[in-house]
């Protein structure tokens, strides 16, 4: 097996990349923050030129990826027009509470690709104890709506709906994770 070289900081083309995958998933890229506010403090130029870049380049982009999602469960769920009146107002206010999980991905992200090569042990533990929390709080409100959505929906269609949305996250997450160097 041939030597691998050691990884390298991300360019900023990679850099709008990673943050690219990780605003589809998210809202933020809407609300035209500076990367300061984001990101949650001081950043290098290169990390806010990259975001101010990615922010015009994903603001269409974040809406397509919604729409798109919301046109997949829409049609994967085949609703009757009394179901849709039941599910799409409970649907936007679970998607909305789901995003608010996705900015702080999106922050873990891209204090990661900012901070990249230089992580101390310390930050490491930090940051995969920001990660491990993200995806614990989602389960919490995958939980939280389940009775809500079992109010409104037969059982297999709360199975089917939670089904989509798992695939539909696993997509964006593959996409964003194929970005993300691996910790040195």
């Amino acid at each position: 097996m041939p030597p691998s070289s050691p990884p390298t900081r991300p360019s900023t083309l990679c850099l709008v990349l990673i943050l690219g995958g990780a605003f589809m998933l998210t809202a933020c890229a809407a609300k035209r923050n500076s990367a300061y506010e984001v990101l949650g403090g001081s950043h290098s130029k290169e990390v806010e030129d990259a975001y101010k870049e990615a922010l015009v380049d994903l603001e269409e982009s974040r809406a397509l990826e919604e729409g798109r999602r919301r046109n997949v469960v829409g049609e994967v769920m085949n609703f009757n027009p009394e179901e849709a009146k039941k599910f799409w107002p409970l649907y936007t206010a679970y998607r909305s509470e789901m995003s608010k999980l996705g900015e702080r991905m999106v922050r873990l992200v891209a204090d990661y690709a900012a901070r990249f090569g230089t992580l101390q042990d310390k930050d490491a533990a930090a940051m995969t104890r920001e990660y491990i929390d993200i995806d614990q709080k989602a389960l919490d409100v995958k939980k939280a709506y389940l009775p809500r959505f079992e109010a409104v929906l037969r059982p297999k269609q709360v199975a089917r709906f939670f089904q989509t949305d798992q695939k539909l996250d696993a997509g964006v997450k593959f996409g964003m994770a194929k970005g993300v160097p691996l910790f040195e």
